[in-house]
Order: C-alpha cells, then sequence, then structure tokens
C-alpha cells in the first residue's frame, strides 16, 4: 500500500500485510482396478502421489460413489474419512464415478474422479443371492458396516431369486422355493413356505413373486441394523451410506408388511435424528425423504394399529430432523430447503427474528404456506429469538394422525355429528430457536396465525363419479355436468354432500379438534384457517351444516335407518324355559330386583285405594246421621271420585251462605217496606180509622212470616256451616 500527499511533495509512505495461504493437496492420481465389473466384484481404490507442505501434513483420504442416471442422484460414501489411502468397495450396477476427496491438517481438499462401469449379475437361483447376503453378513459379522451395507445396496436393486433362498436368522427365515408345472392350457405355480406347499399363494394372500421379496427385504432390514449397531458412532459418512440403503431396500421393495415397514421407517428416523444437530449433505436427506415417502404411500392393508402409529410417528420424527438438519450451520436469510416427493414434502428456512413478524412464508413445492401476525414472537425471550427462527413446514398426503373421531359414512351421507375423512393432507407448521434448537410454543395469540392447507389437485369432470342426472342428485349444491357433480363452494364430494371445515391435531387428547381455529376461505386448491396457535392442522370433511335432511329422500332414509330391539315369541319362550342364569347371574339379579319392587309399589297402591274408599264411605254415613239440609246421599259414582264429592260439598257449603245473605237482605228490604205502611196507617187514621186497623193487621201478620222465614234461614245456614266444616275436615 503506497500513500502519497496532497500537496505534491513527492512525500510517500509505504504499508505491506502479508498473507499465507494453504495450498490443497497435490500431485496425486486415483486408481480403481479393475475399471469395469459386475456388481458385487470387488473394486481396489487407491491414492496415490498426493503431497502437501510438511506442515499441512498428515493427510487424510474419503472415496465415494457418484452413480448416474438415476432417480436420487448424490454422492454415496463408500468410506469414511481416514488416513488410509486404500480402500475396496463393492459397487451397484450402473453408470458411475468413484470420487476421491484428499483433505490436509487444515481442511484445504482436492478432489477427483475415475469412471467405472458396473453391470447387473446374472442370478438363475438362489445360490447367488444367498452368496451376496452371506458376504454382506460376514463383512458385518467382521466390523466392517461399510461393505455390509454396500452389499446390502446392490441385494436390493436385484430383488429375490428363484430356488430355495435362506438368508439366515430364525426371526426372519423365510423359504422361498418356486416350481413351474404344465397346466395343460398355462403354468400353475407352487410356493413352499418352511416346507409348506401353498399353491398360487401363500396362507396370508401374499403372491409367490412377493414372498422372495419379503423375505429378503426383511433379511435386508435386520441386516442393515446389525452394520448400523457395528460402526457403533455416527458420522456424515455413515449416514450417507445408511439413507442410500434404506432408501433402495424401501423403495425397491413392494413386499414389506405393516412391522417391516415401521422397521424401516424407524431406522430412518433414527438417522434423520443423528443428523438433526450435525448436519446433512443433499445427497443423504433425499435418501432419507424417499424412504420416508415410498413407506407413507405403500398400501396400508394389513397393517395392525400399533404398525400404523409406529409408521405414523416415525414419518412426523423424519419430518422434523431432517428440517433441522437443512438448516444446521446456516445463518438468518440464508437461502432455504426443500424436500419434495409425493407423499412427503419438507421445506426449512431460517429467518432473523425481526423478519418473522408480519411475514408470508410459503410451503414446500409453492403449494400453502402462512402468514404470520405481528404478535407471533411476542411471548418468546429474547434469547431464543436472538440468533433466528427456524421455520419448518410439512406437507404430509396422507393423514399421519388418527382418524377423525366418530368419522364414518353411511350411504355417501354424513350423520349427525360426525366427521369426515380429510380433505387435505396434513400441513404442520414448526418455529424453532435457532439458539437452542427447541420448539417454540406458539398458542393464544391475540391475532391469528392465517395458514393455507394445500388441497389434494382436484379430479376432472370426466374422472368422477358418474352419479347425477341433475343438480337435485347433487344435493341442489351444484351442477350436474355430464354424469358428475361439479359443486359450489364451499361444497364437495360425489354428490356435494361435505364442506371443509379447519381441524388440528390435539397432541395431548390425540384427537382433531377446533378449538382456536376457524376457517377464512377455501378453493379448489387450498383451505385457509385463521389459528391463534401452530401444530399440524388439515381440512376435514364436517356434515355440520347438512345434518338435516334436506329432500324427502333423505327424509325417508333416516326413518328406514330407525331400527328397534324387540323380542320374538320363540326368543320369550327360550328365556322362560331355559333362562341362563348361571352365565348372566348379575342381569338376571338386577331383572328381579326391579321386578320384586314393581310388585311391591302395585300392592301399596291398591292398599291406599282400599283405605281412600272405607274413609269417604265412613264419611257420607257421619253426614247422613246428622240429618243436615245439605245431606248428599253417596252413589257408587261417589264413591269412586271421592276427592270430586268433597270439593262438591265445599261447593254447597259457599251457595248456602250466598242464599242465607239474599233472604236476610229480601227480609231488610220487606221490613222497610212495612214500616212505610206503618206510617201511611197512621196518617189514614184520622181519616179513615177502619182501613188504618185493616192496614195495621195485614202488616202484623207480614211481619210474623218474615220473622219466621228468617229463623228457618238462620237455621239452614248454620246446618250448612256443620255440614261444610266435617267435609273440610
Amino acid at each position: 500500500l503506497s500513500v502519497h500527499s496532497v500537496e505534491g511533495d513527492l512525500a510517500v509512505a509505504f504499508a505491506e500485510v502479508r498473507v499465507l495461504m494453504n495450498r490443497d493437496p497435490y500431485g496425486g492420481v486415483l486408481e480403481v482396478v479393475p475399471a469395469s465389473g459386475v456388481a458385487g466384484t470387488g473394486f481396489s481404490l487407491k491414492a496415490l502421489g498426493w503431497n502437501d507442505d510438511e506442515e499441512d501434513l498428515p493427510l487424510s483420504f474419503a472415496f465415494s460413489h457418484l452413480p448416474l442416471n438415476v432417480a436420487r442422484p448424490g454422492v454415496l460414501a463408500l468410506a469414511g474419512r481416514s488416513k488410509s489411502s486404500t480402500t475396496v468397495a463393492y459397487l451397484p450396477a450402473g453408470e458411475g464415478s468413484v470420487v476421491l476427496r484428499v483433505y490436509d491438517f487444515y481442511g484445504a481438499v482436492a478432489e477427483v474422479q475415475a469412471t467405472v462401469s458396473v453391470t447387473t449379475p446374472v442370478l438363475d437361483g438362489c445360490a447367488q443371492v444367498e452368496g451376496l447376503f452371506d458376504k454382506a453378513r460376514s463383512k458385518a459379522e467382521t466390523g466392517k458396516p461399510f461393505a455390509a451395507l454396500q452389499f446390502a445396496r446392490i441385494l436390493s436393486e436385484q430383488g429375490g431369486g428363484e430356488g430355495s433362498c435362506d438368508f439366515g436368522g430364525a426371526e426372519r427365515r423365510l423359504r422361498y422355493r418356486r416350481r413351474l408345472q404344465d397346466a395343460g392350457n398355462g403354468t400353475a405355480t407352487d410356493c413352499y413356505l418352511n416346507g409348506t406347499l401353498f399353491n398360487g399363494t401363500l396362507a396370508n394372500g401374499t403372491s409367490c413373486d412377493d414372498a422372495a421379496g419379503a423375505s429378503l427385504a426383511n433379511a435386508l432390514l435386520a441386516l442393515i441394523a446389525a452394520a448400523n449397531g457395528v460402526s457403533g458412532q455416527s458420522t456424515t459418512a455413515s449416514r450417507n451410506q445408511l439413507a442410500g440403503v434404506l432408501a433402495g431396500v424401501v423403495g425397491n421393495s413392494t413386499a414389506l408388511g405393516g412391522a417391516e415397514q415401521a422397521d424401516a421407517l424407524s431406522q430412518v428416523a433414527q438417522v434423520a435424528s443423528d443428523a438433526a444437530g450435525a448436519g446433512v449433505d443433499h445427497g443423504t436427506a433425499a435418501n432419507l425423504a424417499a424412504a420416508a415417502d415410498s413407506v407413507l404411500g405403500a398400501s396400508g392393508d394389513g397393517r395392525s394399529e400399533a404398525e400404523t402409529k409406529s409408521i405414523n410417528a416415525a414419518a412426523s420424527s423424519t419430518a422434523q430432523a431432517l428440517g433441522s438438519a437443512l438448516l444446521a450451520g446456516t445463518v438468518p436469510g440464508e437461502a432455504g430447503a426443500e424436500l419434495l416427493g409425493n407423499n412427503l414434502k419438507i421445506s426449512a428456512q431460517r429467518a432473523a427474528s425481526g423478519s418473522v413478524a408480519n411475514a408470508t412464508i410459503s410451503g414446500p413445492g409453492g403449494a400453502g404456506g402462512l402468514a404470520l401476525p405481528l404478535s407471533v414472537l411476542g411471548n418468546q425471550s429474547a434469547a431464543d429469538v436472538a440468533q433466528g427462527i427456524d421455520v419448518v413446514l410439512t406437507s404430509f398426503a396422507v393423514n399421519v394422525h388418527g382418524d377423525p373421531q366418530n368419522a364414518s359414512t353411511d350411504g355417501g351421507r354424513r350423520r349427525l355429528g360426525e366427521l369426515g375423512g380429510l380433505l387435505t393432507g396434513v400441513f404442520s407448521v414448526k418455529l424453532k430457536s435457532a439458539s437452542t434448537a427447541s420448539e417454540m410454543q406458539i398458542n393464544s395469540l391475540p391475532e391469528p396465525i392465517i395458514i393455507t392447507i394445500p388441497r389434494p389437485a382436484a379430479s376432472s369432470v370426466s374422472e368422477r363419479l358418474i352419479n347425477c342426472t341433475n343438480a337435485a342428485s347433487c344435493s341442489d349444491r351444484g351442477a350436474c355436468v355430464l354424469g358428475g357433480c361439479v359443486c359450489e363452494s364451499p361444497w364437495y364430494g360425489d354428490e356435494c354432500e361435505s364442506q371443509s371445515a379447519c381441524y388440528y391435531w390435539d397432541e395431548a387428547q390425540s384427537i382433531w379438534a377446533t378449538e382456536g381455529c376457524e376457517m377464512v376461505a377455501e378453493d379448489e386448491s387450498s383451505i385457509s384457517c385463521a389459528c391463534t396457535h401452530l401444530t399440524d392442522f388439515a381440512g376435514i370433511a364436517s356434515s355440520a351444516s347438512s345434518v338435516l335432511p334436506t329432500t324427502k329422500e333423505e327424509v325417508a332414509e333416516d326413518l328406514e335407518e330407525v331400527t328397534f330391539n324387540t323380542f320374538s315369541t320363540e326368543d320369550i319362550v327360550n328365556v322362560l324355559s331355559k333362562p341362563p342364569i348361571e352365565e348372566n347371574q348379575t342381569v338376571y339379579t338386577l331383572v328381579f330386583a326391579l321386578t320384586g319392587a314393581c310388585v311391591g309399589c302395585l300392592l301399596l297402591a291398591f292398599a291406599k285405594d282400599r283405605y281412600d274408599d272405607r274413609r269417604a264411605a265412613r264419611l257420607e254415613s257421619e253426614l247422613s246421621a246428622k240429618g243436615s239440609g245439605v245431606h248428599i246421599q253417596p252413589t257408587a259414582e261417589d264413591f269412586s271420585r271421592a276427592p270430586v264429592t268433597r270439593a262438591d260439598v265445599a261447593a254447597n257449603y259457599v251457595e248456602a251462605k250466598l242464599d242465607g245473605i239474599d233472604e236476610k237482605l229480601k227480609v231488610m228490604q220487606q221490613k222497610a217496606v212495612l214500616g212505610f205502611t206503618r206510617k201511611r196507617a197512621v196518617a189514614l187514621a184520622k181519616d179513615d180509622p177502619a182501613l188504618a186497623r185493616e192496614l195495621m193487621r195485614e202488616a202484623a201478620n207480614r211481619i210474623t212470616t218474615i220473622e219466621s222465614a228468617s229463623v228457618e234461614t238462620a237455621a239452614d245456614a248454620t246446618a250448612a256451616d256443620a255440614t261444610a266444616a266435617d267435609a273440610t275436615a
């Protein structure tokens, strides 16, 4: 560096910095002998003539294989990095290159390649297959796991052979023999399983060819586990080799049963877990994802519930571990990574904490995604977000959790309170702390997260079920086009019978739940849910809006499904003649106890009725003996409704009282009239004494009559009082 004065006095200053550059290892070559061969041949690999500066020594060497024209390209480790410059490798069939990487003490690396051609071996029978398997087992038993896994990879690509194959191990031994016989119009196949003849298929429905594949796949899985146990320490190279072999075994075998699928995926999950912290190369990650994708896409027929749970748990674990492994060693803002399969898609990226709020993040392969609110990290500590946030999104094409509770269908229409199947895959959203690698607990947010769950590709009308003739056939929720229903949003299904609802998987209760989630939009390609927490989500068919029947046919269908539990005459005779008391002691004890209680209640009710009847008769007799003017002669009808008779007596009492009052008013009115008559008679006495006396006598007679009537009325009222009092008592 030279520095000059601006004044032009030619003053100059100089400075320099010396930088020591490390030179890569140099001067060597890679030797592969032979240059071509058959799968299973031992290829001698040598690093010759490599050198470096003395202070950069010692050198270390790593050999790998790069297959060409394969579905999952990627370097496959042949031996772990070591100071040994030679190794023997057993390469799979196909064109490829052997790659040598030479490292010095400071990590500078030189790389060279050599092309090698490997042909497929001709396996005429089980002798060759058993020979290869015995070599693999021998390598594992002598502490050479890489060689054992290389043989396993070769075998996984060859499949089973004909003849009697014995891969050893009592728990995984399966003898398979195939014999072709002339059957006139064709050939007949006989299978032998452990010496037992099965014509055409084995006892569990497995075909002869599948039996051979299953036997080999089972044996290889056991061999892989044994080789992994021999290696002891998980390294980048060993994980790479394991991933490649597992992908080959699972991907090339269509005959794995539920137990073998669970075994394979458990091994995949373990390798992914080992790589989560140390990181993973793209080839290893792609092979692990491919193995998981193959198991998820395999048929679930014959799986037990325990096997299904194991596979689902291993698939979820593998996806999350791979997401973490892909981000190991990255920095916030660095480009993310994706693994895309048919049944499993994973995307992972590390973002700065400040860029997560209000961010929109696309899902794997651009399908689905999420929009995060400003408050998404509001409850997280500063330490957890200091080094960034890992966003791992996983899309499963299949249900990796339990079936929706009470899910069932009946005649294509779901019943009250039931859930249907998943209309989407399972979309998993995880936010992890880059500082601690632990999952963040995101829940009870004041603002929801918008999660867009991708749907499977919609079928064209021509591919849909031909089941309609008009709009009514589509539940009046769509149009019938070319014999198939084209449903109006949000309805779906062959008859537009279902609509979607947003659900999440509740780990604590192991059920699909809706709390904190609601649907905000949906179309043919996706469902959008607004949720205040994060976990695994799915769109599930819900019949909540179509619970009530909407057509006459649906009403008739509901009525036809109503059933009653009844006894036939024959059933009653059998039970009464030969009651199975000893087999159902508890039930019969309960029945007899309830029957006795019912009989006792009937007897008590009968006795109470008899008592009420006798009491009513005695009351009527007492009233009759008193000679009351309000006497009511009891009749048979009166005895049958004693409470009504007592009410009638009370009514008579009130009526008698009112009659008495009326009589008293009449007496008072008549006395007033007579008083006026007396006054008139006194006035007339002055003019006509005879008429006055006549009027006085008439008035006196009327007074006597009124007083007599008043006395009788008073007596009747008193008697009525007594009768009513007795009746009330």
